[in-house]
């Protein structure tokens, strides 16, 4: 309980310090480990919600398998809220090469560059990619003339320059490495438990 005491007293002092107001109620104490019996205690001390890791932190799931499917789901239902069916009849073909450059490839980017993206989601993505590119509408099905990895090479290949998602994600993992070998003073490359 002093331990509690001591690490309120010094989020008071933060306050003092820096003029800012901490928010308790819209605060949560996230539970990492077995439950206790003192969890409920902490979190009336401090004035705020219990959590458990399970949970979400700018819309990338903690405490979670990051490869399975099911934690993707939310990536999923943005491209397919972007992709809806009636903003197709809107788009000629150029607008749809666009808006699917623009806008589609770019919502999961955030996530795959943390955790990678599996091989089903990255599949699934672009299967509504190529849908939202091909058809016009609910009730017309067009005859595909390319087939989608042939769109997606480089227009110096022949393809649209739409990219895959499965290399992005590479390529955003890819990173890591790099940024492993090239930034010596990184706390995250020093500890890498933290």
């Amino acid at each position: 309980m002093d331990l509690l005491l001591n690490v309120k007293r010094i989020l008071q002092c933060f306050e003092l310090v820096s003029e800012l107001k901490i928010n308790f109620h819209k605060s949560s104490l996230v539970k990492i480990g077995k439950k206790s019996p003192n969890d409920a205690t902490w979190a009336k001390a401090f004035k705020c919600n219990l959590s458990f890791l399970k949970m979400t932190y700018l819309e990338l799931p903690l405490g979670g398998n990051s490869r399975r499917e099911s934690l993707c789901q939310p990536n999923i239902k943005k491209v397919e809220d972007r992709l809806a069916l009636w903003r197709r009849c809107l788009f000629s073909k150029g607008g749809r090469l666009v808006f699917i450059k623009a806008v589609s490839s770019s919502l999961s980017i955030y996530y795959m560059s943390i955790f990678g993206i599996p091989a089903g989601v990255a599949k699934k993505i672009e299967k509504l990619q190529n849908d939202f590119f091909w058809n016009d509408g609910i009730f017309k099905k067009r005859v595909h003339v390319m087939d989608w990895v042939s769109l997606c090479k480089s227009k110096r290949l022949g393809g649209l320059g739409i990219g895959r998602i499965k290399d992005k994600g590479l390529s955003l993992m890819a990173k890591w490495i790099w940024r492993f070998g090239n930034e010596h003073g990184s706390l995250w490359k020093r500890d890498p438990l933290c």
